[in-house]
């Protein structure tokens, strides 16, 4: 076969196939000839001393007429074996001019490519590698060549070198600089160590006794069609010829750079006994409308140091014994021989993870850069921040007042070196360190109490754009809930047993606030024959000190990450939506999940005096179905709900039906008891004392109007005086053909007060 590549002639020695001893070797030989006649034909065979055999092979490419990619319609290639299979079979294009494609990896200068046949880890794929599947997988390379289809140009291309095992992990804005160069360097603290992560320089901050120091240096390449590096250079030398076909001149940068670490200051001197690390951005445009379509990153390891490449570019003199590099009077021209004994190591160039790259992992188009207050740095805080903020969400302030304790241990991201500091502040610092670009500080307070921090509280919680509630506080989540600004606010908890996640997220223009959706959540408690045990089963708990009341509740690390995703999944998604949300999730024991929506409503708002009484249209469309079901005759019953005396406000949860021993007519209703106390006891005991009663409804009816008659303010005077021993005022609802109406009473004065509420709009007074 002629036109071959001149490495095939020097790799290796000829043999006859039936000297090949791989089994793999064999396989393919056997498989070529007696099953793919017209698909492939070997031309030869070579095996080299280490004993890797190779198999020269004419492919027939099935190209189409005008291939997108200049191929021929047969392809010499060839596929090299190691023994014992420790690696996939190599498959390298060996047509001297073979162009320039996607899906080659890069190989050494004077190398051919190989094919990017197979992506997939070998480990994966070997024990089902069959002769038949790597034949298959490099005709599909070329007809999908030919077809134009081996790659996107939009996707980014990371550059792979064969043998090489070095990552470089630098900051994804290093090639923004619009000063010059980003002062970067990288400590290597073990022989062992395949991953360098460059840091900011910082004066001083370089210990002794390293095993490796590196310094770095960045270029970018002007945009080029289809530009790009197809073999990785052995020597600096070849480096150079590489960057100066690229239009960088390599030499003249390091011999200026030389000269400039050996100033009179010697303020880096240090740098002139450190490895080099030459990172290379090349911009590659499309071949049909030369946009540029992705940047290509490579990085180079210099085996010298810089004060060594320093002497062989003639601008130093060799180190004394002190180890100390001096410049040369009167430069002299650069070695090129000296120049072409410093290796080269190639190596895996990575971007840092920063919000952009968080972003496209999570699918989302851009990060989500909304100031966020994160009030609880506890289990679910710090395991729903950290989810978060691993899909670049958020800005973030976290509060909390408290410190982490041994048994916090069980449930939260953060570790035993973190004992006895601030949650808030440790917090802080692990979302800072997840992706490059997350703001996070922390304020170190009680959100009810917060003291001397009380201004800097106050002005977060104005500035942000969401609060997030996850201190499983009543108190707080009500508090943050009657707070002023723009802020969303969402809730998310654990029922007491850990096997429910709750979450609860405002509309965008805050018309149903977590107080409202809290009403809803309870309101399902009581309503949903699944959730009826959700609040009042326990999983038990474990005493961690000896103090009164010093336990925590009996739940898994795995089942607190799981309920904790769930809910930052939530909160993401709907934080992205303009409605209100409120979802219960049950991790069943079964390892399923049930999930049960809460009713999200924008409640009507009754005003009685310095009392609200909320109204969601659930509870009054119930009302109105039991008033129809008993026309002509009156009904009514009790209301169940959450009173909160000092903020002078009544949600409602549920109106309840006629219980037994009611009577009604079209004039009166007298509401009876039977069962009544059990029903109410219960309810109070499955919302854990958040539910109770707080007064009665009846109905009108028709043609009849909604203010209170008499009798209707008699009833109301009983109600105040029998609400009174607990501070609260007597309610009642009359619901008619016009609506609702709200009546109130309280002792001391005595006030009854009626209010209609009309068909629109919702809010009334």
């Amino acid at each position: 076969m002629s036109l071959l590549h001149p490495w095939w002639e020097e790799w290796g020695a000829p043999c006859d196939p039936s000297a090949l001893v791989l089994p793999s070797a064999r396989k393919f030989i056997d498989y070529v000839e007696r099953r793919a006649n017209g698909l492939a034909t070997i031309y030869g065979t070579r095996v080299r001393e280490d004993g890797v055999e190779a198999i020269l092979l004419k492919v027939h490419t099935n190209r189409p007429q005008r291939p997108a990619i200049p191929i021929l319609s047969a392809e010499p290639v060839a596929v090299l074996f190691s023994p014992e299979d420790r690696i996939a079979p190599t498959v390298l294009a060996l047509r001297p001019d073979f162009p320039d494609a996607p899906h080659q990896n890069l190989a050494p200068e004077g190398a051919p490519n190989p094919l990017c046949v197979d992506d997939r880890p070998w480990a994966e794929t070997r024990a089902t590698w069959t002769s038949a599947e790597l034949l298959h997988r490099i005709m599909r390379w070329f007809e999908r060549a030919g077809m134009g289809e081996l790659q996107d140009n939009r996707q980014p291309l990371d550059p792979f070198f064969a043998g090489h095992a070095l990552n470089v992990i630098v900051p994804r804005n290093v090639f923004e600089s619009t000063t010059g160069q980003t002062d970067l360097v990288a400590l290597l603290r073990d022989d062992q160590a395949t991953t360098i992560v460059a840091e900011p320089y910082q004066p001083g901050a370089i210990p002794s006794g390293m095993a490796a120091f590196f310094s770095f240096l960045f270029y970018r390449v002007e945009p080029r069609a289809m530009a790009r590096m197809r073999h990785f250079p052995t020597s600096l030398a070849g480096l150079i010829r590489d960057l100066e076909k690229m239009g960088l001149d390599l030499i003249a940068d390091l011999s200026g750079r030389a000269s400039d670490w050996t100033g009179p200051a010697r303020t880096d001197q240090f740098r002139l006994n450190s490895k080099l690390v030459v990172l290379v951005q090349i911009p590659v445009r499309s071949a049909s409308d030369e946009q540029v379509v992705r940047r290509d990153l490579y990085a180079f390891l210099t085996t010298a140091t810089v004060g060594e490449i320093g002497v062989a570019l003639g601008r130093l003199l060799p180190a004394g014994a002190n180890g100390h590099f001096v410049q040369r009077i009167g430069a002299e021209e650069p070695d090129r021989g000296a120049l072409e004994k410093i290796e080269i190591i190639p190596a895996h160039a990575h971007l840092d993870f920063d919000r952009e790259l968080a972003a496209a992992v999570a699918g989302r188009t851009e990060p989500d850069r909304r100031r966020v207050v994160l009030v609880g740095a506890g289990a679910i805080g710090s395991m729903t921040a950290e989810c978060l903020a691993r899909e670049a969400r958020f800005d973030w302030t976290v509060v909390d007042h408290d410190t982490l304790l041994p048994h916090n241990l069980a449930r939260h991201t953060l570790t035993r070196p973190d004992q006895g500091a601030a949650k808030a502040q440790r917090l802080v610092q692990r979302l800072s360190n997840i992706c490059g670009g997350i703001s996070a500080e922390a304020i170190v307070a009680d959100v009810l109490n917060p003291g001397e921090k009380a201004e800097e509280l106050e002005l977060k919680l104005t500035e942000a754009d969401v609060i997030i509630d996850a201190s499983a506080s009543v108190p707080i989540a009500r508090h943050l809930s009657d707070g002023q600004g723009k802020a969303r606010r969402a809730s998310v908890f654990f029922n007491p047993a850990g096997t429910d996640v709750v979450v609860l997220v405002e509309d965008a223009d805050r018309s149903t606030d977590l107080r409202t959706l809290e009403a809803a959540y309870h309101r399902a408690i009581i309503t949903n024959g699944e959730l009826s045990d959700h609040l009042s089963k326990s999983a038990g708990q474990v005493p961690y000190t000896g103090a009164c009341r010093a336990v925590t509740n009996r739940i898994p690390a795995s089942r607190a990450l799981a309920l904790s995703a769930i809910a930052a999944g939530a909160l993401g998604k709907y934080l992205d939506r303009d409605e209100a949300f409120g979802a219960v999730w049950q991790l069943r024991d079964d390892g399923s999940v049930a999930r049960h929506d809460l009713a999200a409503e924008d409640p009507a708002v009754f005003n009685c005096g310095e009392w609200k009484v909320m109204l969601p249209p659930s509870v009054e469309t119930s009302m109105g179905q039991m008033r129809e079901a008993t026309l002509p005759a009156e009904t009514g019953g009790v209301l169940l709900g959450i009173i909160d005396i000092a903020a002078r406000r009544i949600d409602l949860v549920d109106a309840w039906s006629a219980p037994a021993g009611s009577k009604g007519s079209q004039t009166k209703f007298e509401r009876g008891i039977g069962g009544l106390k059990d029903d109410v006891m219960q309810a109070i005991a499955a919302t854990l004392d958040q539910v109770r009663y707080v007064g009665e409804w009846h109905s009108h009816p028709k043609g009849a109007s909604t203010a209170p008659s008499r009798t209707d303010i008699c009833q109301i005077g009983w109600l105040a005086e029998t609400m009174s021993s607990d501070e609260c005022p007597g309610l009642m609802l009359i619901i008619g053909d016009r609506g609702v109406s709200a009546c109130m009473g309280m002792v001391e004065p005595t006030l009854a007060i009626s209010r209609e509420k009309p068909p629109e709009p919702r809010a009334a007074e």
